[in-house]
């Protein structure tokens, strides 16, 4: 139903049962404090003079999107004594009005968004849902002035309350809480009620006035078993069971007392572990399953040993710790992907890992790779939050299907200068989307593929390799890609073409010194500058459109770079 009439006023005259989408673009609608059930959104999202007021109503929102008063100039609301329940996982945009009661009870993911709002009361209520979340937009302002209330079902179905922004906080002013069974993180506690407190709450880093519970540290004793059964927990090393399950800012320790007999599974079916998760001295080689969609979270070290094995059926392992914290792959076959999102501070890899076919994705922080080499799928860290990749090992990026292997497209505040070797050894097509930034050595190593790389960005390398067997292309972007030694040869018979993106422009390759001496290339549409030598060598053809190349050998005593 929408409500369109300039100066035109709608006021409803009995309950209303009917599943229908309201909006508001001019005029005013009045619900006169009747009952509304079975309403899917509230609408009013333009610059239009309109009114909605609710007065005693109580009324039901079933969508997954509840209200939406994104663009709220020229609206005026008038909350009333008014509830609003809503009754499904849904996004709540509130415009920076001020509303009386509102209670979310479908579980799942709620979102309040867009603006700093006002509240009377409000309330969320978890179901037997272990993933579920309250969010809040970054940077916002919620301001209760009666109690507000967060409550998960149990201590295992919690309710995570977070920001919309990883590391970016949001504030919640409030007269009086009412928490149980509820994890925080990058929350600000303000007003009266501030220290937050509360039965069972978890600390997840990032958070101010907000008191977790006490830190504990849990051993496992079950053997084969689910994480989220508090029989295999205790509170000390082969005790007794029935313990608390370790919560986000608990330790959590599996060792020589954890597992009876080999091959025993840990299946964790918790979206968010300990803040220190430590498998040091456990023997019979167990397994550990990552069981939740999405993957689940450590918010400090997670150390592994040899002879383990790590699997998730596409669930991965979030890294999300505030603290220097490490993972320590002990070299395993890790079957699993990786997020990493360490705001504010550094995750350190050690041990030589496989992640096979499986991806990395970097959202915040810095990964420090060390000295290590880890293979895996692919990585991305593709945003605008401050993050870093540094190392001196090799990253083995091996997606066999081929596609953006690196991908940093968007580059904004991200620094790999001091970034790993970073490996291509796909055969199918690839793209490396470099994003424009500054790396230290960039390898092709195709073997015998022929499925080509293509290069986005205007990138600099500090060695710029390619060491396939068989012919094959490079395309290069129609901008200036800067290495300090340029790598590339094909061999006899077997050419590495060297080309630009699309039909027109000129690609540029630029070295500040030294003689570049490579052969059995194909060449087209390139300037070679900078103040190298550029030598193409006798192999080599030239497909025209070329500049600063010379296709001889290197002059005698040339340096080959």
């Amino acid at each position: 139903m929408t409500f369109n009439g300039v100066g035109g006023t709608w006021q409803l005259a009995g309950a209303w049962n009917v599943g229908s989408s309201w909006t508001v673009t001019n005029g005013t609608l009045d619900t006169n404090g009747q009952t509304v059930t079975n309403l899917t959104v509230l609408s009013s999202n333009n610059s239009n003079v309109r009114t909605i007021t609710l007065g005693a109503s109580d009324i039901t929102i079933t969508g997954t999107t509840s209200i939406t008063f994104t663009t709220s100039t020229n609206l005026t609301f008038t909350a009333g004594t008014s509830t609003i329940r809503c009754t499904a996982p849904s996004t709540f945009n509130g415009g920076g009005k001020t509303f009386a009661t509102v209670i979310f009870s479908g579980g799942g993911t709620n979102t309040i968004g867009n603006h700093s709002n006002t509240f009377g009361t409000f309330t969320d209520t978890g179901t037997v849902n272990k993933t579920g979340a309250l969010v809040f937009n970054s940077g916002t302002t919620q301001t209760v002035t009666g109690t507000f209330t967060v409550t998960g079902d149990s201590p295992t179905n919690r309710v995570l309350v977070k920001s919309s922004t990883v590391g970016t906080a949001y504030t919640i002013n409030a007269a009086v809480v009412s928490l149980t069974n509820v994890d925080f993180q990058d929350a600000t506690g303000a007003g009266a009620a501030a220290p937050f407190t509360g039965t069972s709450i978890g600390d997840c880093g990032g958070n101010s006035q907000v008191t977790g519970t006490t830190p504990v540290t849990r051993y496992w004793i079950g053997g084969t078993g689910s994480w989220s059964a508090s029989s295999e927990w205790s509170a000390s090393s082969g005790g007794a069971g029935n313990e608390t399950v370790p919560l986000c800012h608990d330790t959590a320790n599996f060792d020589a007392n954890s597992f009876s007999a080999g091959s025993q599974t840990v299946t964790c079916d918790m979206p968010r572990t300990g803040k220190d998760v430590n498998f040091t001295g456990v023997t019979n080689t167990p397994a550990l399953t990552l069981g939740v969609a999405g993957g689940s979270a450590f918010f400090g070290s997670l150390t592994f040993v040899s002879g383990m094995t790590v699997n998730g059926g596409g669930n991965g392992l979030n890294f999300e710790g505030r603290a220097t914290t490490t993972f320590a792959t002990a070299g395993l076959s890790v079957g699993v992907p990786v997020s990493v999102s360490v705001a504010g501070t550094t995750l350190t890899v050690t041990g030589n890992a496989d992640f096979g076919q499986q991806a990395w994705t970097h959202n915040i922080g810095t990964i420090d790779f060390t000295s290590t080499n880890q293979s895996m799928k692919s990585f991305s860290t593709t945003n605008s939050n401050t993050r870093a990749v540094v190392g001196t090992g090799t990253l083995t990026l091996t997606a066999t299907a081929g596609g953006t292997l690196w991908n940093a497209v968007t580059s904004t505040g991200l620094t790999v200068s001091s970034a790993p070797t970073i490996k291509f050894t796909s055969t199918a097509a690839s793209i490396f989307a470099g994003g424009g930034k500054t790396y230290r050595d960039f390898w092709y190593a195709p073997g015998a593929g022929t499925g080509g790389l293509s290069i986005t960005g205007a990138n600099t390398f500090a060695d710029f390799k390619d060491d396939g067997t068989v012919a094959h292309t490079i395309t290069f972007p129609n901008v200036t890609t800067t290495v300090s030694s340029f790598t590339v040869s094909g061999n006899s018979g077997q050419l590495i073409t060297l080309q630009r993106t699309g039909g027109s422009g000129t690609w540029t390759l630029s070295d500040a010194s030294g003689n570049n001496c490579r052969d059995f290339l194909s060449i087209s549409n390139s300037a070679a500058t900078g103040g190298a030598g550029w030598y193409a060598g006798t192999g080599s053809t030239d497909g025209g459109g070329n500049t600063g190349w010379t296709f001889t050998a290197c002059p005698a005593g040339g340096l080959l770079f």
